[in-house]
């Protein structure tokens, strides 16, 4: 019979053998070797599981093993291994390393729950210089913001590259809602970075292509690249439908630097041990929803629109639980009497039609605020929605 000793050798060069299958891309190599190297860890602790004076040897090497069953995501072994480390005399910093397994074990075993996993692809988000910013700190609101607008690309690119309708409104299912909601690691003080991890489904995937999550996030950042470089024709190719494009050019200009309170954002994917960086530096102010790419109309209108100019509106944007077709701005004139002095101002309504369900996004941010909307204006004194910012 082998000593815990001569165990522990075995498992630990199995283990290493396992690291470089992984290095290489050989998956089920790796599986093997680490079931192989778990096999012989566990004996190994489970000969000293009533030694509680071999300290630390005992608690090193159930926490070894069960960190070996945590990455075979063998949940259950790996809490099993936990408590009977936890149930020695550990030194601090085992003990730390055995609490800190059990949290991730009911972690993923809660996500287990709900059909889903985190795969293995990541990618960082980097926010650089600026007024807002020093080593490691960010201004709140600019961070949750770009956040929300890293979500949505997300989520909208799944949606999108699994012919999924546009819906501006309505809840999408839990099961959907699993797997298009991104989770995050511990921010990294560098500049200011987040590192996202992608969940994915177990088995039967609600959407059907959906094989790995690798190729969402290389589209995602695929497109930025075509917004950054200003290449606005060849985005609309990528993504012909009318709702999917602008909400794509909104969700992007969230995310983007403004040249002053945050000057530089740059993402960073991670696969294969190699990393790929893709630096987005054109600013807010120069990512507009373009007018010479939104062409919604009917052939036989063609006429009207070419009598149509393009106008500002300004004023502040009426509240609305769930916009439908237009959204109402209304504009102060102030009125001053003949010696110059000023009188009651008086109010202009401005009724805007909508043109895609991407815009209505667009606006729920800003209800109630001060806002110039960009607008096509008929000759009929109608009016329709093309972009809209604060003032």
């Amino acid at each position: 019979m082998k000593t815990a000793k001569e165990l522990h050798e075995s498992a630990m060069s199995l283990y290493e053998e396992s690291l470089a299958a992984k290095y290489i891309g050989a998956e089920e190599k790796r599986i093997t070797l680490l079931k192989e190297a778990f096999k012989f860890e566990k004996e190994a602790a489970c000969l000293l599981k009533d030694k509680y004076d071999l300290e630390p040897t005992r608690s090193k090497l159930f926490a070894s093993s069960a960190t070996m069953a945590y990455q075979l995501s063998d949940f259950r072994e790996s809490e099993k291994m936990v408590a009977w480390g936890l149930a020695g005399n550990p030194p601090l910093d085992v003990l730390e390393e055995l609490r800190d397994l059990f949290d991730k074990v009911n972690f993923y075993r809660h996500l287990t729950t709900k059909g889903i996993e985190l795969s293995e692809d990541e990618f960082r988000f980097t926010l650089g210089s600026g007024n807002d910013m020093m080593k490691g700190i960010a201004r709140g609101d600019e961070v949750m913001a770009r956040i929300i607008g890293i979500e949505a690309l997300y989520s909208r690119t799944v949606q999108r590259m699994n012919k999924k309708p546009y819906q501006s409104a309505g809840r999408v299912s839990e099961e959907e809602n699993n797997i298009i909601q991104l989770y995050y690691k511990v921010p990294e003080a560098a500049s200011f970075a987040l590192t996202f991890k992608i969940p994915q489904p177990k088995q039967q995937p609600l959407f059907p292509e959906l094989t790995a999550m690798g190729p969402y996030v290389d589209e995602m950042l695929q497109c930025i690249d075509l917004i950054n470089e200003g290449k606005m024709a060849e985005l609309k190719a990528k993504i012909p439908d009318e709702s999917y494009f602008q909400s794509f050019i909104i969700n992007a200009r969230k995310i983007a630097p403004d040249g002053n309170n945050i000057k530089q954002v740059g993402f960073t994917i991670y696969r294969n041990n190699e990393e790929k960086v893709h630096s987005f530096s054109k600013i807010q102010a120069e990512i507009v929803l373009d007018s010479i790419t939104i062409n919604t109309k009917p052939e036989e209108e063609k006429e009207k629109e070419a009598k149509r100019k393009k106008e500002t509106v300004s004023g502040k944007l009426l509240a609305s639980d769930s916009p439908k077709k237009f959204i109402t701005v209304v504009e102060e004139i102030k009125l001053y009497k003949l010696n110059g002095t000023p009188k009651k101002s008086k109010f202009k309504r401005h009724k805007i039609k909508f043109i895609t369900e991407a815009q209505k996004e667009l606006v729920r941010d800003h209800y109630e605020g001060d806002v110039s909307v960009e607008v096509w204006q008929y000759h009929d004194n109608s009016l329709e929605f093309i972009d809209l910012k604060r003032s």
